[in-house]
């Protein structure tokens, strides 16, 4: 019994040195240990006595130490866990960043079949690089094409409407004699609406017979390719 009045003095005397608040703090602290203190040592001197009781004070120290660890292992685990999330997290932003630059970098691929006067034939360059392209598109079948034919301001509106029309329909053909289905391409005559080249200027005219090809990520296709 000795024993204990000197600990709880010791314990009381500590708290009365310092601050109110912190008095209240660490009073609250020092209790918590006391009590292990004293768990401990009412065990051991149970079991064996004085020598008990040193040994299971000692012991209980030991075991709070060995929470206080453990807690602090736990906690630890859970910053880890929650980095390791905020990182894959991460990983998967850019992830879908790249693969929307992808869709933009195929979205822009375009290009130009140029024509004759007054012709809707292709000439031999242009069927190769159909034939390439129709390759590409086999290969991403979340692809589509757009097409939009045109002419120089030369003709009637009549003539030229129609003109724009069947110089569309030749690449549609072109690209369908490659294994393309048609229904992955969308086509459009403007006839001379669109040009811009001055009356006479003979080098303007010959850019303006042509048919755009222009190949987009087509949402509809792209989901059906995801889902087989």
């Amino acid at each position: 019994m000795k024993t204990f009045s000197i600990v709880s003095t010791l314990v009381l005397s500590a708290a009365l040195a310092t601050s109110p608040v912190q008095a209240a703090s660490e009073t609250k602290q020092a209790a918590k240990g006391a009590a292990t203190f004293y768990s401990a040592a009412i065990i051991g001197g149970m079991a064996a006595g004085p020598v008990g009781f040193f040994l299971g004070a000692i012991g209980g120290a030991h075991l709070a130490e060995k929470d206080k660890e453990f807690i602090a292992n736990q906690e630890q685990l859970a910053e880890n866990e929650k980095a390791i999330a905020n990182l894959e997290s991460s990983l998967s932003n850019k992830q879908e960043r790249i693969e929307k630059l992808e869709k933009s970098a195929a979205n822009k691929l375009e290009f130009a079949v140029m024509f004759a006067t007054g012709k809707d034939e292709l000439n031999e360059i242009d069927q190769q690089r159909i034939k390439t392209l129709a390759t590409y598109l086999k290969d991403n079948p979340q692809l589509s094409i757009r097409l939009d034919g045109h002419t120089d301001p030369r003709g009637t509106e009549e003539y030229n409407n129609l003109l724009s029309q069947e110089r569309a329909k030749s690449v549609i053909r072109a690209f369908e004699d490659q294994g393309v289905n048609s229904q992955r391409i969308v086509w459009f005559a403007h006839g001379a609406n669109l040009s811009t080249a001055y009356k006479g200027d003979l080098e303007a005219y010959a850019l303006e017979r042509k048919v755009d090809i222009e190949v987009y990520v087509d949402e509809t296709n792209d989901l059906a390719a995801l889902s087989q």
